[in-house]
């Protein structure tokens, strides 16, 4: 899918990389879907699960088909979350199907992760996943920032920027903006607000930094133009 609706855009583009509701405020959403029933006239999602709902049934012949869809951008938000009750082993198996089905659909990966960075790593390395993988609503050390970008993985970065001294306003600073992407997330918040915040953390003018992630979209995405 080439966004076809966005490609007569020809000024700088709000792009929400990664939204649990879809809006009208900017010309590019991808929106987070967890249920195959809810993708009904979307143009642009990520398909995937959350770690917490690993002891669910899966249904990986019905998701495949999904993630298989022209709209569908990307898998995930799936990985490891060391907040939630679910076994650290069957998160990982689960998470590992995940990557599976992304290495099969040849789609980037977005990566929900909380307190397991070595273990996500871990298994992107073990897996051998060699398409693109973006770790989502990033609020952590500048150390883990670097260590994440070092490895060739994004980051994007959302409602944590708007946080005073926040873990994420001083990491955003740490990374290549080649990396860098925008989101809101579940957060009933403007991405405008996300663009002014990071364009001040990053000192730079904020149609460079709209041009620069897009520049980022289509070379994640491998698109021609947005």
């Amino acid at each position: 899918y080439k966004f076809k609706t966005l490609c007569s855009f020809t000024y700088w583009m709000y792009i929400n990389f990664h939204t649990h509701r879809a809006t009208s405020e900017c010309e590019m959403e991808i929106v987070q879907v967890f249920n195959s029933e809810t993708i009904k006239n979307l143009k642009c999602f990520s398909f995937g699960l959350l770690p917490e709902y690993v002891s669910e049934e899966p249904h990986w012949m019905q998701w495949e088909h999904v993630i298989a869809s022209k709209h569908c951008v990307a898998v995930g938000e799936c990985g490891i979350d060391k907040r939630v009750s679910a076994d650290l082993n069957l998160q990982i198996g689960f998470f590992s199907k995940w990557i599976d089905l992304a290495m099969g659909a040849q789609k980037p990966l977005i990566i929900h992760c909380v307190r397991a960075f070595n273990e996500v790593i871990n298994v992107l390395q073990d897996k051998q996943f060699n398409f693109p993988v973006i770790f989502h609503g990033f609020n952590n050390s500048p150390s883990t920032a670097e260590l994440i970008a070092s490895k060739g993985y994004c980051l994007s970065f959302g409602k944590a920027l708007l946080g005073y001294d926040s873990p994420a306003s001083h990491s955003i600073c740490k990374i290549p903006k080649s990396q860098l992407f925008l989101e809101t997330d579940a957060a009933d918040i403007s991405i405008k607000y996300i663009y002014h915040k990071a364009s001040r953390l990053l000192g730079v003018d904020e149609a460079a930094l709209k041009t620069q992630i897009q520049n980022n979209v289509q070379r994640v995405f491998k698109l021609k133009e947005l």
